[in-house]
């Protein structure tokens, strides 16, 4: 498995942007849960991630790890991120636009 990397700008951004007080250890959690996920999903074994979808990974990583995250809060971290890369793609899009015009 790679080692797991999570730029601290992406939890900055998304900590900025949630509608919640969430700690930004618990953000770094769960977006390094969702990248163990996708990693494992990769793989060309079967594993966990052939039965779970990437929120219940993250689901049941948190329950057995001493965090206290709410599904709720996951579900808020994972669907800011999200919305930020989907804002960064159209912002992308409209730049090479604008270069084009």
């Amino acid at each position: 498995m790679n080692t797991l990397y999570i730029p601290y700008t992406k939890v900055e951004n998304i900590f900025w942007n949630l509608k919640y007080n969430i700690p930004k250890s618990a953000i770094m959690f769960v977006l390094m849960k969702q990248q163990e996920y996708y990693e494992k999903a990769e793989e060309n074994e079967i594993n966990e991630t052939a039965f779970l979808s990437a929120f219940q990974y993250i689901f049941k990583e948190v329950a057995q790890s001493s965090f206290q995250i709410s599904s709720e809060n996951i579900k808020c971290i994972l669907e800011t991120e999200e919305n930020i890369i989907l804002q960064q793609q159209y912002s992308r899009s409209f730049q090479c636009l604008q270069a084009y015009y």
